[in-house]
This record gives C-alpha cells, structure tokens and sequence, in this order.
C-alpha cells in the first residue's frame, strides 16, 4: 500500500499516550413539571444537583469537559490497597443515587468513557462516538493489531480521524472533512503498541469494580 501523502507532513514526537478516560459532570440535572397551562407544552424547570468530585488528577479535554484517565485510578507508584478507584466509585454512586430519585431519563452519558490518544501540548484525538467498555475494546483491539496500513479510519458527522501505521512508526491525524485539517503526527510503534495491553488490563478491571460496587453495568454497552 502506498502511503499517505499528508504522512509526509506529520511532526516527530518522542511519545504518545493511549489512554481511556471516564468522564466525569460536575451536575446531575433534572427536570420538574412546574405547570400543565398546555397538555402538549407542559412546563419543566431544570434544576442541577452538584456530583461528588474525585480528587483525582483530571484530563482536560473536549471543551469545558475533564475525564480521569485509567493510569490515574490504578497508579503503579501506589499499593493496591491504596488504590483511588473508591473515589471514582463514591462519584457514580451519587450519580446512580440521583437517577433513582429523580427517575431521570436520557442518564447515559453521566457514564461514558472513551479512549484518548495524546502527545503532550501538541497533539490530541478523541473519540466522541466511543462510550462504553465495549465500543473501547474493539477499538483498542483494532489499533493494535499488527497489520501494515490504516489502522483506523474515521468518518462521521464532521469527525475525521486517521491512524496509520509502517512496521516501525505510527501516524496520526484528526481533522474536519472538508478539509480543514489540524496537525498530524507520528511516533515509534513499539512503544505506542507496548501501552495497549496495559491500558486494556487497566481499563476493565476498573470496569468490573465499578459495576460491583454500583451493583449496574451501566459502562459495558447503552
């Protein structure tokens, strides 16, 4: 396979991170009829309940949005019995709490998650169309396999996303469709490969804890 022109162009980094986060909402909302005037428009006030936040170290991205990355939660410097993965947990209990007393619709996106892929101040991909444990595993699954090529491509509804890969260097790129491209880069594939099997480890252990503890499966396929 030929490879890609824009490939030429990419800027050298010395790593790139591959990273899952859960995204975390400072407000649980709701709404509460305040008036039925019109039987077809009833009116709803919104009201916002703060959420418990992790003091954790948080990843800012997607706009006003944060996340926790999974290296935050399971950190190798600390012993298990001082993992930061309850503080995650006490967050979504009161998520879970929320939704059962306000029987709130439209929940879901409280627990997302999603991969990110970054090389520090220069570069950044996200996945908005990636949020639960499923969707993250096949996608990590698709980007380590040991193929020459495209690794991944994406289209949809404006997004565009590219991750090309030669036996020994990786290339990345993100984008508009119509062609108003933002930078591109590439780094060695070993190491962006080595990172894959520990984050997947990482990311569903994690996963299983919180569906134990929140006694819900709310992050494995919505």
């Amino acid at each position: 396979m030929r490879q890609p022109d824009w490939t030429q162009s990419a800027f050298a980094v010395k790593a790139v991170t591959v990273e899952i986060g859960f995204w975390i909402s400072e407000f649980f909302e709701y709404s509460v009829l305040t008036s039925k005037k019109c039987k077809h428009k009833p009116h709803c006030d919104i009201h916002r309940e703060p959420l418990y936040q992790p003091q954790l170290k948080k990843h800012k991205s997607r706009g006003d949005r944060s996340c926790v990355l999974t290296q935050a939660v399971q950190s190798p410097y600390y012993p298990a019995s001082e993992s930061s993965t309850e503080k995650l947990i006490r967050h979504y209990l009161d998520v879970d709490r929320l939704i059962q007393q306000h029987s709130t619709p439209g929940w879901h996106h409280y627990f997302w998650m999603s991969p990110v892929i970054f090389a520090q101040e220069r570069f950044e991909l996200d996945f908005p169309y990636h949020d639960t444990w499923k969707q993250t595993e096949e996608f990590l699954n698709q980007i380590s396999v040991q193929n020459d090529g495209f690794l991944l491509q994406g289209r949809d509804q404006g997004w565009n996303v590219d991750i090309y890969a030669t036996s020994d260097q990786v290339f990345l790129r993100q984008g508009i469709i119509q062609g108003d491209e933002l930078n591109c880069v590439v780094c060695d594939r070993p190491s962006f490969t080595e990172q894959i099997r520990l984050v997947r480890e990482r990311t569903h252990q994690i996963v299983m804890e919180l569906c134990a503890a929140v006694g819900e499966t709310y992050w494995m396929d919505s």
